[in-house]
Formats: C-alpha cells, structure tokens, sequence
C-alpha cells in the first residue's frame, strides 16, 4: 500500500507539541506490536517510519525484517521493564539470566 509523507527525520522542524505527540505515537505502536500483538517491524531505522505533515499521520513501513515473539519472551521482557522501572537489580539480572 502507497502512502504519503516524508521520512520521520524531517518533523524536527515542526514545534515541540507535534514532534511529542509523534514521539507518543510511536511509542504507543512499540509497545502494542511487543506486548499485545507480539509482533515487531524489527527494522526500526528512521527511514522506515514516514510522517503526513498535512494528515499529521505517522506511518510504519518496510515489514521484510517483522517477526514474532512467543508469550515466554515477552513476559520476561516485561519482567525486565519493571525490574528497570522498580530499580531492583536482582530481579532484572535474575530474568536476564532466565532468558
């Protein structure tokens, strides 16, 4: 599917609320490809993520290096996450470990 826009570098001259708002955005689509639909575009490079100045529509592209996760790798990178977030070092590297 053809879909407008520039790559992502360029919003660096839009005002700060639009480049967070994008920021958000992609966060939010990083988090729902890992942890909800276990598959990643694993190409994460500028070039693969497009933005419509005029739709203020960020796209993904390029799904040649996209692949699953099963449900143990992804609970222990959560796992991760929170020993991380809760700065509890004998978690992280007990599920570090683990995996």
């Amino acid at each position: 599917e053809y879909v407008r826009g520039g790559t992502i570098d360029k919003v660096i001259d839009l005002d700060q609320d639009e480049r967070n708002r994008i920021g958000k955005a992609i966060m939010r689509l990083t988090m729902l490809e890992l942890f909800v639909w276990r598959f990643m575009q694993t190409d994460p490079n500028w070039g693969n993520f497009l933005y419509d100045v005029r739709t203020r529509t960020t796209y993904l592209i390029d799904f040649g290096a996209a692949r699953d996760y099963d449900e143990d790798f992804v609970r222990g990178y959560l796992n991760i996450v929170k020993a991380n977030a809760d700065q509890d070092e004998k978690a992280l590297f007990d599920e570090s470990i683990r995996m």
